[in-house]
């Protein structure tokens, strides 16, 4: 199933902007390797989504984006090109 991209090449701005804080932000980034690790690489939408959770307690990005308005499964795509298979 294709993807429409409506943001910057990402779903939504919600999502964009998650990517981006993970892509960016040196604490985040290595969070979330820590947090890929611990899933072996094996990243989902769902496991995307409780690593953010984790990383973001408020529920948003410090942007102010709301985690419910994020694509998941795009999430979950970008971890693993980032931390690749063995993370």
């Amino acid at each position: 199933m294709k993807v429409k991209q409506n943001y910057n090449g990402w779903h939504n701005r919600a999502t964009w902007n998650v990517a981006l804080w993970l892509g960016n932000d040196e604490g985040l980034y290595n969070a979330a390797r820590e947090l890929t690790r611990t899933h072996k690489g094996r990243i989902i939408g769902r496991d995307a989504e409780l690593i953010c959770r984790d990383l973001f307690p408020s529920g948003q990005t410090p942007d102010g984006d709301n985690l419910v308005d994020v694509r998941w499964s795009e999430i979950a795509n970008d971890l693993r090109e980032m931390f690749g298979g063995a993370a």
